[in-house]
This record gives structure tokens, C-alpha cells and sequence, in this order.
């Protein structure tokens, strides 16, 4: 037997190494008695994987050959045999890949949302509306609904239509505010619809965005989050509030569009934080999309009132889109995204675009378009879903 480990005149390694790794299984070696055997007789230093992989390789290289050179039918069904391991070889690498990436977005969405908890401890004392004082007992029994989008909220514009940034967003954002509790006492709304329409943050999915960019997308939607916090909390002082909100195309996480998830937003965190920072507020309802994270339907009122940003629709077909998709007639749909006010009716659905908070920015100017920044405020109706549309000029 001691003679069997000793290499043969006639043999070179590589003959060598495929005949201890043939004889392994008769005369009791372990794969790693085989790399100590081989690294001593050929001078190598390898692990016991190498020979153990190298030697299984050798074996589908020799029945490659007996394959190549046979043509009966049992060869023929060793080769459909062979196909269907490497078929099966190749969906388990798939499989093994693609629940790769869903750990990743799982870990990736769970420290965001771990960053936005110790953001929220860190800057939930800080102020940033003023209401001045500005609360009252509400008698009445009317319905709204604030339409709020577009504030790409992290972006800095510096043109001769419009200045904005971080601090000229929250200056805007306090106009909104304010003309919203003047709006609510004069015609005595009970209840308060507030729709996230998306776009609150800048993002970063053009180059253009990035470098215009004044905060980095995780600091955009933590202030984001907490500036609509505090938005929602004073509002509910003096009226209930049920907030809707849905996902947008600036939030994605991966710029390249083709290869984004719709499950990668970062709108997804803004109402999660809300039901955080909102908890203990009975006046506050944070509400569940029924369909989808990019569309909300809901009843308001008597009339069936719809939402989604507009990146996927136009105003032409959002009403068709909407209403097949999900088998019901829409009366009210509220949109966003074209950054400009419009409103039309199609066969008894009303069609609101909301404006931008933001403004005309370089992309807008480029395009030789300018928009004043506003937002809106409908007043619900008893004999249409709208009586009147307040134009919030910020």
C-alpha cells in the first residue's frame, strides 16, 4: 500500500492527483488526507477543495467525451439528463441571486427606517411651523381635502423666477399652513383630507438633481417626515384629519429607472413614520392603500375620490386607468407631477393637478416653462364632488 502513494516514472502530477482521488472512497481517505497525500508528492500547498472540485470536474469532463463519441439512445439520455442538472444548476444560482437582493432591500429599508427612529428622537422637539396659536373649537360639518406635492424638498434653485431651498420650502410650507386654518374656520370643516400626492423630496434619480441637491435623500425624507409631523399635528387642533398618501418616481432609490423595484421608495417611509410619530394623536388617522402603494381610493363623503402621482398616467386616460383597474367609478381624482395647475371632467369624474410648492426650477426654465408655487384646497360638495378649489399661492 505504501508503494500506491508513490508517483509512477510514467505519471505526471495532474495523472498523479486523478489517481489518489479515484482510489479515495476504496481505501478510506478523507478529501483532506487526499490534499495532504498530493501536496506532498507534487510540492503543492492547496486546500482539500481544490482537489475535491478538481477531481469532479475531471469526471463530467470524461463523460463529455464518452458523450461526444457515442451516439446511442442511452447516451442520448445521459445527455438530457446532463442538461437538466445544468438547467437545474442555473435556476437555483437564479433563486439564490434574487433572495440575495431581497435581503439587501429588507436590510436597506430596515436601517433607513432605523435612522428616521433616531432622527425623529433628535428633531421631533424642534419647531418649524408657526400657528400662532391659532386653535379654535370647530362646530362645523363640511369635508376638504389639501392637496399637498412636489415639494422636492432637498433642492436648491437659484434662477430669476424663483429662489428656493430647504428654508424657503418651510417658509411655503407655513403659508400653506396658515391659509389652510383660515380656510377651515371660514367654512367650517369638520374633517380634513390631507393627500400626499408625492415628489415631497428632490431624490437623486438625474445627475442634474444631484448636484443641484442641497441634502443628501436620507436627510430629505427623515425633515420631510417629521416637517409633515408637525404639519398634521397642529392642523388636528382644530380639525380631524385622515392623511392618504402615495409613491412617486423622484423617491426611488435606484436612479436607472428600468432597473428600480417599485418596492425601493423612500415615500414608503414618510406615512410609516407618520403612524410612529403620530401614535398617541386620536385626531389623526394615517390611512392604508387598499390596491397599491402608488394609487389610494377612498370614500369622502357620498363621492368616491381617487389618488396617484401622474408618472404613470396622463390626464387624458387617469380617470379609465383608474377606474378599470380597480372596477369602481371614480367621482374625484387628485394628481400632481406636470407641476402646474389644471382641472377638467370626464364623463362625471373630476380631474384635479395639483401645482408645485417648488416652483420654476432649471429643468422647467430649460423647457422655457415657469409655474407659480401653490398647492390646492378643495371643498367637498353635496351636489357635485367639488364646490370650490382654493388656490394656495406659496
Amino acid at each position: 500500500m505504501n508503494n500506491f502513494f508513490e508517483k509512477l516514472p510514467t505519471e505526471n502530477n495532474e495523472e498523479y492527483i486523478k489517481r489518489i482521488c479515484s482510489k479515495k472512497e476504496e481505501i478510506g481517505l478523507s478529501w483532506q488526507n487526499v490534499a495532504d497525500i498530493c501536496n506532498e508528492i507534487c510540492g503543492y500547498n492547496y486546500s482539500e477543495s481544490y482537489y475535491r472540485k478538481k477531481y469532479k470536474i475531471s469526471l463530467v469532463d470524461e463523460l463529455v467525451g464518452v458523450l461526444s463519441n457515442d451516439n446511442n439512445e442511452e447516451v442520448r439520455n445521459l445527455e438530457d439528463i446532463l442538461g437538466e442538472i445544468r438547467q437545474e444548476k442555473q435556476r437555483i444560482r437564479d433563486e439564490r441571486a434574487a433572495a440575495n437582493a431581497l435581503y439587501r432591500r429588507v436590510d436597506r429599508e430596515q436601517t433607513i427606517k432605523e435612522i428616521a427612529i433616531i432622527a425623529a428622537d433628535r428633531i421631533s422637539e424642534k419647531v418649524i411651523l408657526d400657528s400662532n396659536g391659532q386653535v379654535f373649537v370647530n362646530h362645523g360639518d363640511r369635508s376638504a381635502i389639501l392637496n399637498i406635492s412636489d415639494w422636492h424638498y432637498g433642492i436648491e434653485i437659484n434662477n430669476y423666477w424663483n429662489r428656493y431651498n430647504v428654508n424657503e420650502a418651510k417658509k411655503r410650507i407655513n403659508n400653506i399652513f396658515t391659509d389652510t386654518i383660515n380656510y377651515i374656520a371660514k367654512n367650517r370643516i369638520a374633517k380634513l383630507y390631507v393627500l400626499n400626492i408625492g415628489d415631497l423630496i428632490s431624490g437623486r434619480i438625474h445627475a442634474p438633481i444631484r448636484i443641484d441637491n442641497q441634502e443628501d435623500v436620507i436627510t430629505q425624507t427623515i425633515e420631510v417626515s417629521e416637517i409633515l409631523a408637525e404639519f398634521l399635528n397642529e392642523l388636528s387642533k382644530c380639525v380631524e384629519i385622515e392623511f392618504h398618501s402615495v409613491s412617486d418616481n423622484h423617491s426611488r432609490v435606484e436612479p436607472n429607472k428600468k432597473e428600480s423595484l417599485d418596492l425601493e421608495s423612500l415615500s414608503r417611509i414618510i406615512p410609516w413614520y407618520l403612524k410612529t410619530r403620530l401614535a398617541d394623536n386620536e385626531y389623526v388617522t394615517i390611512a392604508d392603500n387598499k390596491y397599491d402603494d402608488d394609487m389610494s381610493i377612498f370614500d369622502c363623503e357620498n363621492w368616491t375620490v381617487a389618488m396617484a402621482h401622474g408618472d404613470k398616467d396622463k390626464l387624458t386616460n387617469i380617470s379609465s386607468h383608474l377606474s378599470l383597474m380597480t372596477g369602481k367609478h371614480i367621482d374625484l381624482i387628485c394628481t400632481a407631477h406636470m407641476h402646474h395647475f389644471a382641472c377638467d371632467e370626464v364623463n362625471q369624474c373630476m380631474i384635479v393637478s395639483n401645482p408645485s410648492l417648488m416652483g420654476t426650477d432649471t429643468f422647467a426654465k430649460n423647457k422655457r416653462l415657469t409655474s407659480r408655487p401653490a398647492q390646492t384646497l378643495i371643498l367637498i360638495g353635496k351636489t357635485a364632488p367639488i364646490e370650490d378649489i382654493h388656490y394656495i399661492v406659496c
